[in-house]
Order: structure tokens, then sequence, then C-alpha cells
């Protein structure tokens, strides 16, 4: 049984999934770079050290993401990484409003695209 999947539906699933993925990438070159302000916040965290080795990881999240053979894998791989986020916000005794809103927004595309697999 499938069904069709109206283009404007599609369309905003895509864009839902890209609006993250370019925050993701954009927190990783931010990471990558040493931005004076990231590094600052991340370090007040305790995870200064660690800053190229997440932005890494973010853009091979998106990449995997973005590349049509690999999307699958790259959306769980998102989907991971944006627990990872939360969890640490959690740990870190702030509201993971951050994380919360980018993950159901990354699922409502998921959803919008491919509603068949979340049946």
């Amino acid at each position: 049984m499938t069904t069709e999947i109206s283009k404007g539906r599609r369309i905003t699933g895509w864009v839902l999934n890209g609006l993250v993925a370019a925050a993701l990438f954009m927190s990783a070159i931010g990471k990558i770079s040493g931005a004076e302000q990231m590094q600052e916040v991340m370090g007040e965290t305790g995870i200064g050290d660690y800053l190229v080795l997440l932005g890494t990881i973010e853009i091979l999240c998106v990449l995997l993401f973005v590349i049509p053979k690999s999307r699958s894998i790259g959306a769980l791989a998102i989907i991971a990484y944006l627990g990872g986020v939360i969890s640490f916000e959690w740990s870190q005794t702030s509201a993971p409003f951050a994380g919360i809103l980018l993950s159901v927004l990354f699922w409502v595309g998921l959803y919008l695209r491919e509603p068949g697999r979340f049946r």
C-alpha cells in the first residue's frame, strides 16, 4: 500500500530537514574554526578541549544525511547527535530548548517526506 505524498508536503519536509542540517553545519564550523564565543561557552561547560572533535562529528552527520545513498544512516546519526545535545544540556542544569527544537523539526521533516516509514 503506497500513499501519494504531495509536492508541498515533500518540499516542507526537505526545508525543515535542511534547516536542521544547516544549523548543525554552522555550529560545526564555529567549533572547528575556534570561534571565540563558542570557545567561551563550551569552555565553561568543560568540553572546550573537544570542540574540533564535536565539530567534525557534526559535519560527518550532516554529510551522511546529504549524500543520497547514506541518507538513512545520516538521519539516525543526526537524531543520535541531537539526543546527546539534549542530555548534555540537561546535565548542565539548563533547559534543552535548542536540542529539543532541532529534534522536533528534524522528526517532523522526516515524517512529512516519508510518512510510510512511521506506520
